[in-house]
This record gives structure tokens, sequence and C-alpha cells, in this order.
């Protein structure tokens, strides 16, 4: 049974992060199925193509091959989803439209990027517009995100003493211990190259040129995108950014984004990114349709020689143990994200400390690879992921955990999450039997010999 748990979870898993809607040919796949109702729960109903459909995209997304007993599987986890959707409406759970605008966007922006990033191709694949596309899938986002909301609320007060986390750790069997990787913990102090005056003017004069040259009729925006921006996600687009919601941009360019008059081309502005140039071509409440060109800010060779001067002043004072790698971070790093947390660099994928030897940059990985715990290493030359903006940077390794089975000493965190999980899996599970004693559920005659882990035909005719 415990077996059938799992497969079950990891199914869940799956069909909570996929996708619900699909290209053309995956809905006539679908249309060759001959549809009935297999399950009422409430006013919720579950139709044999739902079931048809979902054992599809696994077959699709997953290369294991499927269990014997994946329809049952799949059943099993729709009724689930049915059931916190019938609970979600007695309870009255609301969803607001922006809520689900986002998901929608966010899944549209997982489909295009499988077209290359080309609007056009989804929807001449799928034989709809975008928006027709967003019409005629809002309420089932709509009710997807009521049913995740639902669950939240199931295990919202599950909480974990540390006793219940030894208590765990203490009864799993030793070969069912997860392998941990190597993982080390770091922090920095970065000093950013300056941009200089000469160079942003010399930028914004030559963006001041192409804007006339496009106003002019010389030559397109979407043209002067592809030869000049160095946005690598847009500039092969002709610029076009699709459409965005708001809050995504950085604040210089959003409040262009939503001001500027359709049609209408800014004058050059600076983010941190660099120079842009920007183009609105729609706009739709808090969405909006644009275009823009990118030059990003090149250090000079002079710049890059000061700020390592800089910085190596700043490894010569640590080493001389004149100030304490913290107290140098709060009085000489740039990195604003991690100036207040005395330079400690967070997994952004874990939000934790911790990172895997696979997760780190090659400079980094150089940067540390001969470090001891609680060493400095000499400037390195940097590059933030995000701004693209060139720096040195001190690197201190704060600790090295080598391969080992997991443990409450160095994993404590890990097993506290695996506890949490064994606690909330107890909390849904004992939900689910209370929801399905006091519910109306009819369940075909078809699937009345599935397996099931809950007794879900208490009252099938």
């Amino acid at each position: 049974m415990k077996q059938i748990a799992n497969k079950l979870l990891k199914l869940s898993s799956l069909l909570i992060l996929m996708v619900s809607f699909g290209p053309s040919w995956v809905m006539a796949q679908e249309e060759r199925v001959i549809d009935k109702v297999v399950a009422v729960i409430g006013e919720q109903i579950i139709m044999l193509s739902d079931i048809e459909r979902q054992k599809f995209q696994l077959e699709r997304e997953s290369a294991e091959p499927m269990p014997a007993n994946i329809y049952c599987e799949i059943f099993e986890e729709l009724l689930f989803q049915g059931l916190l959707l019938h609970q979600a409406e007695v309870d009255t759970i609301e969803i607001n439209e922006s809520q689900v605008t986002a998901e929608l966007d966010r899944r549209l922006r997982y489909f295009i990027g499988l077209f290359n990033g080309d609007e056009k191709k989804l929807e001449a694949e799928y034989g709809k517009s975008i928006s027709e596309i967003k019409d005629e899938f809002y309420e089932q986002i709509e009710d997807q995100l009521k049913s995740q909301q639902m669950q939240g609320q199931i295990t919202a007060d599950v909480n974990l003493t540390p006793k219940e986390t030894r208590d765990f750790f203490k009864k799993q069997p030793t070969d069912s211990l997860p392998l941990i990787d190597a993982k080390v913990e770091l922090a920095h102090l970065v000093r950013y190259a300056e941009i200089g005056e000469k160079q942003k003017k010399e930028m914004f004069d030559k963006m001041v040129k192409w804007r006339q040259e496009i106003i002019e009729k010389q030559v397109s925006f979407a043209t002067k995108a592809i030869f000049e921006s160095e946005d690598p996600g847009s500039a092969s687009k002709g610029g076009d950014l699709g459409w965005v919601s708001r809050g995504t941009f950085v604040p210089e360019f959003e409040a262009l984004a939503f001001s500027l008059t359709i049609g209408q081309i800014s004058d050059p502005f600076e983010s941190q990114f660099g120079m842009h140039m920007l183009e609105v071509l729609e706009r739709r409440g808090d969405q909006v349709h644009c275009r823009h060109i990118l030059r990003k800010f090149k250090v000079g060779t002079e710049e890059l020689i000061k700020i390592r001067m800089k910085t190596d002043s700043i490894y010569s004072i640590i080493q001389s143990d004149s100030l304490g790698f913290t107290d140098a971070v709060i009085r000489f790093s740039e990195d604003k994200d991690t100036k207040n947390s005395e330079g400690v660099v967070y997994n952004p994928q874990t939000g934790e400390r911790k990172w895997g030897m696979d997760e780190i940059d090659p400079y980094t990985f150089a940067g540390i690879e001969n470090l001891k715990e609680g060493e400095v290493s000499s400037p390195s030359l940097y590059e933030d992921a995000a701004s693209g903006k060139q720096a040195y940077r001190l690197i201190k390794l704060l600790s090295r955990i080598e391969p080992h089975k997991a443990n409450l000493k160095q994993d404590y965190q890990l097993i506290q999450m695996m506890a949490k999980r064994e606690k909330e899996d107890a909390a849904i599970d004992a939900w689910v039997k209370a929801k399905i004693a006091a519910s109306f559920i009819r369940i075909d005659e078809e699937f009345q010999s599935c397996n099931f882990r809950f007794v879900w035909f208490n009252r099938a005719d």
C-alpha cells in the first residue's frame, strides 16, 4: 500500500506542475475518446476524457514506463482534486482575477517557449488566438488555484517540534536515508566596476540617433533590435518581449511601458541592465506588449584595474587581521542582496545557505577549490548573473560538507522537511477520510475494482 501511495504522490506532483492545455494535436487525441461521466463529487464531475488526457500527457512528459494501474492512479488523483474543489466551493474560497491571469500568463510563457518564443506559431498550432486560449482555460486554472488554496489550508496548522524531527529520524531504516552530495556555504564581498559618464553619454547619443532613424522610417524598430540589441532573449525576435504582466519589469522600464502611448518610442533610458529604448505595441489592463533595444554597459580596462586594486587593498586588510571579513562586508561590499546578511550567498533554487558542488558556477568553484574552512580567497573577476555588472570579489568558505548519509547534525533542515511532509500527508489523509464520509460521491462501476488508497465509493450506486 505504501508503494502505491508513493507512486500516487509522484503522479500528483506531475499533475500539479503540468500545463493543463496543449497544442491541437493533443486535443485531437482526446476527441477519439468515447466520453462519459465516471465520478461525481458534490457538484464536481470527472469525465473519462479527463483521465485519458492526463494519461496521454504523462506518457509524453515521462521517460519511465507507465504502471499497470495508471488509470486507477490518475483517477484517484482526480478524485482528490475534485474533493478539494468541492470543499473549496463549500467554504466559498475566492481566487481574484489577477491570480488567475498571472498563472495563465506563466503557463502560456512555458508553451510559447516550446515554440521558440513565437506566439504566432502557438496560435497556429492550437487554432486559436492567445486571448481565446486564455478565455477557454480561465475557469480551469481558477479551479486549480482554488484546490491548491484548499490544500494549503489543510496543512496550514501543521507544525513540527524538534522532538518530532528526532523521532522521525530514529525510525528511518539506515538504507532509506538519502545520500547527501558534497555541499559548501559561502559568503562574498563584492566591489562593482563603475561605468564612466563618458561611456554612458556616448551610448545615449548613439541610441538617440537610432531613435531618429526609426521615427523617420529609415529602418524599422525590429530590424534595429535584431542587429543592435544585446538582450539575448528578444534580439532575434526584433526586440519583442511579448505580453508581460505589471510587476515583471524593473521600475525604470515598467514606468515607461505603462505610460507611453501606443506606438510611441521612448528616449534612451538607463536601468541596472544597461541603456534601453522602448516601444509599446499594445496594452490591456495590467498587461503590456512591447519591444526594446538593450545595450549593455561595457567596463573599460582602466575601470577594471581600479576596482581590482581597491578589492586587493581590502583583501590585505582582512589578511592582516586589521578587519574581520563580516565587518569588511558591512563596510565595503556593494552587493545589496548579501551586504546585510554578512555576505552569505543563498542558493536561489532552495533558499538555503548550502550549495551543491554542481550548482556552483565555474568561477566560484575555482575561487574556493583550494580554500580551507574560514579562509578568504584573493580577488577574482565576477559578473552578476542578474544585472550583468562586472566586479571583483572576495569569497569566504564558511563550511565544506563531504558526501555522507543524511544525519541530524549536518542535515537537520532536510530531515525536518521530510518529517513535516510526512505529518502533512497524515493531515491530508485524515481530511480526505472525513470529507469522503460527509460528501456525496458516486463512482462508475468500471473503477470500483481499483485498489484505491481511500474508500471513495461508500455512497456509490
